[in-house]
């Protein structure tokens, strides 16, 4: 768990938002759009491939910028 001048964020929602970023990215790079949204089980398979670390890496440094903006 991550505390921060009052702020507790635990890692499991630190990891949600995270890949919530990188899901978003990932559909906006390659003008994806689906019908419904996909539940997690159906984008493990996506989530979980080597590929998709490009978009978590850029994700992680999204949340990073936006956690200290909030703190400060």
């Amino acid at each position: 768990m991550e505390k921060e001048r009052g702020i507790t964020i635990t890692n499991v929602e630190r990891e949600a938002a995270i890949e919530d970023i990188a899901w978003r990215l990932f559909k906006r790079r390659l003008g994806l759009s689906f019908n419904k949204e996909l539940t997690p089980e159906e984008k493990k398979p996506i989530i979980n491939d080597p590929s998709f670390q490009i978009y978590m890496d850029e994700a992680m440094k999204i949340y990073e910028k936006k956690t200290k903006s909030i703190v400060k």
